[in-house]
């Protein structure tokens, strides 16, 4: 009878406690992965802008053009899977989040930035991405004090090279 009571008053504070904790541990594991997805995107995003801010006084009109045109083409084949089932799928949770208004401003300005047509001078584009590393800067800053540890800075210069490379004339894109 005893064992029976102390078993009966575990497993109903047990439950109890388990509805506190829960949220804490989907928080936990929804934070964690939309961090690690975002790293690879600011990394992205990092390199882009420290490229166009480099190249912004030597490239020419149709340089700068073709050079937009392709970083579009890499910031519009960005698709952040896990941001995107979380802010779906559990938005109590990623709610949240502290900050979690910068990923989705990031995510907004990264769809925008994607597409070209939306920029005809070469300083209003530099101006989003720019913008686009300040959130993802403070968001990561914030909630993954050492996510320079942590990001393939390396595999984004790659991608963002290929995607800035100034293009041999009339070649555009």
């Amino acid at each position: 009878m005893i064992s029976a009571s102390v078993g009966a008053i575990f497993g109903i504070s047990g439950n109890v406690m388990m509805e506190f904790v829960k949220p804490i541990i989907q928080r936990r594991k929804a934070k964690k992965q939309i961090i690690n997805e975002m790293l690879q995107y600011f990394a992205y995003v990092e390199v882009a802008d420290e490229t166009f801010n480099r190249k912004r006084d030597t490239a020419s009109r149709e340089e700068k053009e073709a050079m937009i045109k392709r970083c579009g083409k890499l910031f519009n084949n960005i698709n952040p899977q896990r941001y995107n089932y979380f802010s779906s799928n559990q938005q109590s949770v990623v709610y949240e989040i502290p900050h979690f208004d910068s990923v989705q401003e990031f995510y907004s300005l990264l769809s925008k930035i994607g597409d070209p047509s939306n920029y005809d001078p070469y300083d209003a584009f530099s101006v989003q991405l720019s913008h686009a590393y300040g959130l993802g800067h403070g968001f990561l800053h914030k909630n993954a004090p050492r996510y320079k540890d942590e990001m393939d800075i390396y595999e984004a210069q790659s991608v963002v090279q290929d995607a800035t490379e100034i293009p041999p004339a009339g070649v555009c894109g």
